[in-house]
């Protein structure tokens, strides 16, 4: 069957006989296929306010909806989800095949998705861990002859023995340091040093030689490129490579979050850009580049590629890929969909489900590239309040009266197709119901309280941007 549209798309998955799950921290973040499988199913940790809303397009089964406050892992993955009784009873009462959409897979999700059955929409870990690892990278940018910034590897020991002039001669003296033992991303154990002093405010923070429980053996050092964060979502086909439109990253909003790090993902900016049109054809094929080395490895679906936009030398870097579900989901096929496209979640389900389709690819490639309009931002708590002095308003539009608020509430709302006009903005993937928040877990700067949804490239008004969030704190 040739896919040309979302209703193409629509049209084959109701041919596809069985369950899909999707298995995600918030149930926002598995929302898409929802728009082109019924039923769907999601299975999620978190008892967040959009829920019912969510429940209008998916079935929801929620971890601390059904157990309570008292349910309570520090740090859940979507092992933890999966390895609940709850959980598993759910899931085996599915009719025919269960298909489970993962953000990325584990080795004992792989294993017990063999014993009970179930079949991953997921590319495995072995095969992931092996894409993420640094010097795979290293090799990649050289043999592709990529532009690359130096970096090299040190013990923790070494770096904490050495003083900043040495670093400063050895890499520059403006670097990024990197602890390889942290594997969450999203910005933990990052650290921008720009000077001594910065320097020394990080070797104070790593003295005991942890970070974040973690034992610190190893650090990655890469000289600090003072440019415009871009990133690229990939979804690698038995047709070739598919390649999003070009965004913005939003790196480490200071009204967004409060934490020691750097490098910390705060969300992204998508619409017309001349910054980034002026090397769009050199990000889209370092991008195709890239994701066919990717391909010729055996990886499936979606990936990301983070850039580095250094407007003094004109020079695009790759930064690293993300071998999985990358932050730019659900809202990137949300965009898409609204304007008919299929959405990347479809031929990243298709591509391990192994039913025959065609496509366009170059057809495609066009849609994708055309200049859609959003934004959206990732909001986390503010540490050294409590969670009991929190109330945070309830998912659903809104708009800022005056442009500095208070912020009003307009009705409900799941996607960018739910804002009437440019005033409006969604608050969703949150927040937690008040009844749900964990006092102990509270001052976890990386703790996601939701996301606001904006129908315009927010980067060109960051000051309304932070008014919202300052107003959604004092709600």
């Amino acid at each position: 069957m040739l896919l040309r549209d979302l209703d193409d798309a629509i049209r084959l998955f109701k041919t596809i006989h069985g369950s899909f799950v999707g298995i995600g921290i918030t149930a926002f973040s598995r929302i898409t296929p929802a728009y082109f499988i019924s039923p769907y199913h999601i299975a999620c940790y978190k008892n967040t306010s959009d829920l019912d809303v969510i429940r209008t397009h998916a079935e929801v089964i929620s971890l601390m909806e059904e157990m309570g406050a008292e349910y309570g892992v520090k740090s859940p993955t979507s092992s933890d989800i999966l390895h609940d009784k709850l959980i598993i009873d759910y899931i085996n009462r599915l009719d025919g095949d269960r298909y489970l959409l993962l953000y990325q897979s584990y080795k004992d999700i792989e294993l017990l998705a063999k014993i009970k059955g179930w079949k991953l929409i997921s590319n495995p870990e072995s095969l992931r861990t092996r894409l993420g690892d640094r010097m795979f990278f290293r090799n990649l940018v050289n043999k592709l002859g990529l532009p690359k910034i130096p970096c090299l590897l040190c013990s923790y020991n070494k770096l904490y023995q050495r003083d900043y002039e040495y670093w400063k001669n050895t890499i520059g003296g403006s670097f990024v340091i990197r602890l390889l033992d942290i594997k969450k991303g999203g910005g933990r154990g990052t650290f921008f040093i720009k000077g001594k002093e910065d320097y020394e405010r990080v070797r104070e923070l790593l003295k005991h030689g942890r970070w974040r429980g973690v034992l610190l053996k190893n650090i990655f050092i890469q000289r600090y490129i003072d440019g415009i964060p871009v990133s690229v979502a990939l979804c690698i086909t038995v047709h070739g490579v598919l390649i999003s439109c070009i965004p913005r990253q939003l790196i480490d909003l200071p009204y967004c979050f409060h934490g020691h790090e750097n490098g910390v993902f705060c969300g992204h900016s998508w619409g017309e850009d001349d910054i980034i049109e002026r090397y769009r054809t050199d990000i889209q094929r370092q991008a195709h580049l890239i994701g066919e080395y990717i391909r010729e490895k055996g990886y499936r679906g979606i990936m990301g590629i983070d850039f580095i936009l250094d407007q003094n030398n004109r020079v695009i870097y790759p930064l690293e890929i993300n071998a999985r579900l990358t932050g730019a989901f659900p809202m990137l096929d949300q965009l898409y969909m609204k304007e008919g496209i299929i959405p990347m979640h479809a031929f990243h389900i298709l591509e391990f489900l192994k039913i025959p389709y065609n496509i366009r690819i170059n057809e495609i490639n066009r849609m994708y590239s055309l200049n859609i309009s959003g934004g959206h931002i990732i909001v986390f708590a503010r540490p050294g309040k409590r969670s009991d002095q929190m109330n945070f308003p309830l998912s659903g539009r809104y708009k800022l009266d005056s442009g500095k608020g208070p912020i009003k509430h307009c009705g409900k709302g799941l996607g960018y197709e739910d804002l009437r006009n440019k005033n409006e903005f969604l608050i969703i993937d949150g927040p937690p119901s008040n009844s749900s928040f964990q006092d102990k877990f509270f001052d976890d700067p990386f703790l996601r309280i939701c996301r606001i949804l904006f129908p315009y490239p927010i980067h060109q008004d960051e000051t309304v941007i932070e008014n919202v969030v300052n107003n959604l704190y004092q709600s």
